[in-house]
């Protein structure tokens, strides 16, 4: 079995990875911290032996948004250099190989859009028009895109970017 603890850590005290390959724009920092700020922080950062994060460079800056001063931390001490490394980049894109159950993410939507949540995510659509045959409307859109006057639309538009994991 691997070497690891779980701490519970102050953000000053973590040392971001100064090779993180991954870059987490402001906007998705801030959807982060909402998340943060209406479930709670339930995902865990991975740090070294030496307090480098090796996964959750976005979680702890979005957490500094939500206004966290200290944060569970999963410690390994097993991997080499170079593993640590491969660590990092596979967690990070291994989610983006996945892909969505369109089916079902519409009627967990609109289950979700029936409540008045401000949960971090957007309508996961593949495009815009999906987004309105799906009947997601600035009317069914929770309380965080309608204060900041996004549409359904416009929500669903970045799907299939960089950014979005494709959806079929």
């Amino acid at each position: 079995m691997s070497d690891f603890r779980i701490e519970h850590l102050q953000i000053a005290d973590l040392k971001p990875n100064p090779r993180n390959a991954r870059r987490h724009p402001k906007k998705q920092l801030h959807q982060i911290a909402a998340s943060i700020r209406e479930f709670g922080f339930n995902s865990i950062v991975v740090i070294d032996e030496d307090g480098v994060i090796l996964v959750g460079h976005g979680r702890v800056e979005a957490a500094k948004l939500a206004g966290l001063t200290s944060l569970p931390v999963l410690r390994i001490t097993h991997l080499t250099a170079e593993q640590k490394v491969g660590f990092s980049l596979a967690d990070n894109k291994i989610a983006l190989n996945a892909d969505w159950d369109m089916e079902q993410l519409t009627l967990l939507w609109r289950e979700l859009s029936a409540q008045e949540l401000n949960f971090a995510t957007r309508p996961l659509t593949s495009n815009c028009s999906m987004a309105n045959r799906q009947g997601w409307s600035s009317r069914t859109l929770p309380t965080m895109y309608r204060s900041t006057g996004m549409s359904a639309a416009s929500a669903g538009s970045s799907i299939g970017s960089s950014r979005w994991p494709r959806v079929r």
